[in-house]
């Protein structure tokens, strides 16, 4: 923040506190302590508060599609720039899918969240080539009949999960690679050169 930004800061803030009780069964904490500058408890009561902290959940999930499903969580660019353009450039595809669900959601008057993000991937990837051949005519009936087989891939019922914390595959046997590839390929030469000589 600059100096001018943080001059406009007030002295002070008003904040309001809210005690939420948890009973659902997997859940460690008992009661939780909401802090919001939402101060008016007419139009936002404790229990709309807790709801909307419970689907915190929500962002786990997106930023785990960010990472895993759009193949973010590993960047192959060599600078920074090409690390930034990489990332930007998830982050419009990411956008994209995510627009298509909304849409679709839209078409069949449900809820965006219980459309599944890979079906939706799945369906944009696959679109894109297929449009490519289609005339201009069955381009918008396509696009809409694709909106509406979408919304029949629904996500099952994600409340209260309680998940172990484990990693399901096993890593392989090989030692991390902690070097730069090409030292690593010349002391292969040389521990193979050595091999030959004795």
């Amino acid at each position: 923040m600059s100096v001018e930004e943080y001059r406009d800061v007030p002295d002070t803030l008003s904040v309001r506190l809210s005690e939420v009780c948890v009973r659902e069964k997997g859940f460690r904490v008992r009661h939780l302590h909401v802090v919001t500058t939402l101060l008016d408890t007419d139009d936002v009561s404790s229990k709309s508060l807790a709801n909307l902290y419970k689907k915190r959940w929500h962002v786990e999930l997106d930023l785990r599609s960010i990472k895993t499903m759009m193949g973010l969580d590993i960047l192959r660019g060599k600078t920074p720039h090409m690390m930034r353009l990489e990332l930007f450039v998830g982050l419009l595809a990411y956008n994209l899918i995510r627009l298509t669900i909304l849409n679709s959601a839209a078409v069949a008057d449900g809820a965006p969240r219980n459309i599944s993000f890979t079906a939706a991937k799945i369906l944009i990837t696959t679109d894109w080539s297929i449009m490519l051949f289609l005339p201009s005519t069955a381009l918008y009936p396509y696009l809409m009949s694709n909106l509406r087989a979408l919304t029949k891939h629904c996500v099952g019922h994600r409340g209260g999960r309680l998940e172990p914390r484990v990693v399901k595959r096993r890593p392989k046997a090989f030692p991390r690679q902690q070097e730069p590839r090409e030292s690593l390929r010349k002391k292969l030469v040389v521990d193979y050169a050595i091999k030959l000589c004795v």
